[in-house]
């Protein structure tokens, strides 16, 4: 079974367990439809596919054009995994985040220094890979989904 982490902010990527290598597919440079190929690909390997994708949604004092964007990616995403008949499951950032163990430490940690974070976590369970600051929520997103895989929740 491959089990996919779906980060799709602005500089999103997937993630997923091939085996015991972690594949990392950044949609930053990448074109829509080389985007879909990529769903295609991993639905065509004959093995069984689950994702989750993280839920997200616009917040206050995000500009309209961006926001628009934000959502069209997302809505773009859940259509490719529709169109893959890739089973999904939504999560909420701060759900996944505190299951895995990492929190934002309340208003005192800025944006940055918790992305940060986030990536310095993701290297240590992951300590084979160079992990950057760009692919660290997805492979956190799929590290969460392997958790409640092997709860029997996913």
């Amino acid at each position: 079974m491959i089990v996919c982490g779906i980060d799709p902010g602005q500089s999103g990527a997937m993630a997923y367990l091939d085996g015991k290598t972690v594949v990392v597919v950044r949609f930053n440079k990448m074109t829509e439809h080389d985007i879909a190929n990529q769903f295609k690909l991993l639905k065509a390997s004959g093995r069984e596919v689950i994702a989750v994708l993280e839920s997200v949604h616009s917040f206050p004092g995000q500009g309209v054009v961006s926001t628009f964007k934000f959502g069209m990616g997302f809505g773009f995403l859940k259509g490719c995994l529709a169109a893959t008949t890739i089973p999904y499951r939504l999560v909420i950032p701060m759900r996944w985040q505190r299951e895995i163990g990492i929190q934002k430490r309340g208003k005192t940690e800025t944006k940055s220094a918790f992305k940060l974070r986030m990536k310095g976590f993701a290297q240590r369970l992951y300590p084979e890979m160079k992990i950057t600051a760009d692919m660290a929520d997805a492979i956190l997103i799929m590290h969460y989904a392997l958790t409640k895989k092997k709860e029997g929740i996913l």
